[in-house]
């Protein structure tokens, strides 16, 4: 049994209730998580059945980057504002714009099929692209570079947001990194 909840389903099964999220894709979602007081905005660029990779849209309708989230740690989504409404009229002006396509992102290659996350961080590594990272258990986000991903352990080295100077390096399970 089955119910959309919208973008969330619920499945009954034998008599214990599962939440599966699904979130619609080529549309413009409010995305909460556990501040439920502020929001992101994003479209899909990728998901499973555990992760999903947003196009992150800032206030002036343009992508600006992407990031990707453990769907465990989405409180609500929302697809019909008022605010979604005026975010969409800006991306369609900045679509005829004719300096669009000189900031747009490069397309990113992943497989839904094996871990989002584990995907980014590789790619993180391997293009030594500076990251902002949510790990459980943690108040503050940590501003790093990943440079090394061994035995489902990732080593980060962290930086001081005020003037990027290295300030430790951590290693902590790759299960841990829940926002990136």
């Amino acid at each position: 049994m089955s119910w959309d909840l919208g973008g969330l389903a619920l499945s009954s099964l034998l008599g214990t209730q599962v939440f599966i999220m699904i979130i619609k894709e080529s549309c413009l979602v409010e995305i909460y998580t556990k501040n439920t007081d502020r929001f992101s905005v994003g479209m899909v660029f990728c998901q499973n059945k555990d992760c999903v990779i947003f196009k992150d849209i800032n206030p002036q309708g343009k992508i600006i980057g992407y990031y990707v989230m453990q769907k465990n740690i989405i409180s609500e989504l929302n697809y019909d504002t008022e605010y979604l409404t005026k975010i969409n009229k800006y991306m369609e002006y900045g679509e005829t714009h004719p300096y669009s396509n000189w900031f747009s992102l490069k397309p990113v290659a992943l497989n839904p099929e094996e871990s989002l996350i584990l995907q980014v961080l590789e790619y993180a590594r391997d293009n030594n692209t500076i990251i902002t990272v949510e790990l459980t258990g943690k108040q503050e986000l940590e501003t790093c570079y990943v440079t090394d991903i061994s035995h489902d352990k990732i080593t980060l080295s962290c930086l001081d947001i005020s003037n990027a100077k290295l300030l430790e390096e951590i290693t902590v399970p790759i299960q841990d990194a829940v926002f990136i």
